[in-house]
């Protein structure tokens, strides 16, 4: 795993992240790998998949001063899958990185989050048990695909960010992942629905 770095002011923090059962490697505090995951395999992945727009983030310091984490509170338009929802139908995303003041920690492979976006979004619970204790996005910033309509009012998934994402080649060498294209909501409901349900058998 990474070393955490530690922040000074004016100063973009390019670090490494961890993600549970698909970090690949750290090889330094600049960067971030993971699996490439297919469609079929990050919605088997993933506790929790939604259609939520952001409705509040806030970033702060961890308590040791030595890194940010950022809070994203979710409204949730659409659940996919999953049980957490509570009867405000709210989710909370935590991930490292977030701005304080004058300070910014960034986090190569993660996205950020903008006040009202909507996006489709796949979860990993921090605990199940727990739904309070809240999510993070599965495979990194492959698990998030921002929102936005056409120049008909149709609703399009962009591609997700795939730039912390390797695919390990008949070698044995890891290569970047290829980019996904950006696709219509409702294809994308169908797709992951189906996906669901052949799971399930």
């Amino acid at each position: 795993m990474p070393t955490r770095p530690s922040l000074s002011r004016r100063f973009l923090l390019q670090c490494g992240a961890a993600v549970p059962a698909c970090l690949l490697a750290g090889r330094s505090s600049s960067a971030s790998m993971v699996l490439a995951m297919e469609l079929p395999e990050i919605a088997a992945a993933a506790d929790a998949i939604v259609v939520a727009e952001v409705i509040a983030s806030h970033s702060h310091f961890e308590e040791d001063h030595q890194a940010i984490r950022t809070e994203v509170q979710l409204q949730v338009q659409e659940s996919w899958k999953g049980q957490f929802l509570g009867k405000n139908r709210t989710l909370k995303v935590i991930q490292p990185g977030g701005v304080v003041g004058d300070m910014e920690m960034k986090v190569h492979g993660l996205p950020s989050f903008l006040a009202h976006e909507k996006a489709v979004l796949f979860l990993t619970a921090r605990d199940k048990a727990h739904a309070e204790f809240g999510f993070v996005l599965t495979g990194l910033g492959q698990g998030k695909r921002r929102l936005f309509a056409d120049a008909r009012g149709e609703w399009m998934a962009a591609p997700p960010d795939r730039s912390a994402a390797v695919l390990k080649n008949r070698s044995g060498a890891f290569g970047p992942a290829v980019p996904e294209p950006t696709v219509r909501l409702s294809d994308l409901r169908q797709q992951v629905k189906l996906l669901l349900e052949a799971q399930a058998r």
